[in-house]
């Protein structure tokens, strides 16, 4: 028989209680809301910037919410969609004969799109693309971060399913953290 296991996410004020069984999550809640005033918001739905809605093949995570708000920040929301992130083929370089744009507004877009790398391995290569040129975007650098918002907006119900069954048999997810421990000298 499986061990019972009760897995804790926190982040600052924000605490996700769950496990492989009702009864421990919510012992432990219970226990928590004796020494801490918290509220229970129910089945998980949204945390962090990530939905979460559970279908009859398992839970899908997405990030339709947060990609909205990107789009609308940077005025992306009317531009038409694109199936891909970025143009095949396409080389980048630091043009100095090339315009350039205005670098807190690049700095910005590429800044929200790594936030989405974690979750949206799509855009991972055309994001680490761009944040080559952070120092000085030009046009074309302008262009391809804003391709990827429009691929984003073409992609809005893509997500993670983490399903109930695999090939018959329940599903397992392994998940590992990494700590690094600086040293000074």
């Amino acid at each position: 028989m499986a061990q019972d296991i009760t897995i804790i996410f926190l982040y600052v004020d924000d605490l996700l209680v769950t496990g492989n069984s009702i009864e421990n999550p919510s012992k432990f809640k219970e226990l928590m809301k004796s020494e801490f005033e918290m509220s229970n918001m129910g089945n998980l739905s949204y945390f962090l910037n990530n939905e979460f809605q559970r279908t009859k093949n398992g839970i899908v995570l997405r990030q339709m919410k947060y990609v909205k708000e990107i789009l609308k920040r940077f005025r992306m929301v009317d531009s038409n969609p694109r199936s891909s992130p970025i143009e095949p083929n396409i080389k980048l370089e630091k043009h100095r004969d090339e315009d350039k744009v205005d670098i807190t507004l690049f700095k910005k877009i590429v800044g929200s799109l790594r936030y989405l790398c974690n979750r949206r391995s799509d855009i991972g290569f055309s994001v680490g693309l761009v944040i080559k040129y952070m120092d000085e975007p030009r046009v074309s650098h302008m262009k391809v971060a804003r391709r990827i918002l429009r691929h984003l907006k073409g992609s809005l119900n893509s997500g993670f399913l983490f399903p109930k069954e695999f090939e018959g048999k329940e599903a397992v997810i392994n998940c590992y953290s990494i700590r690094f421990l600086w040293k000074r000298r």
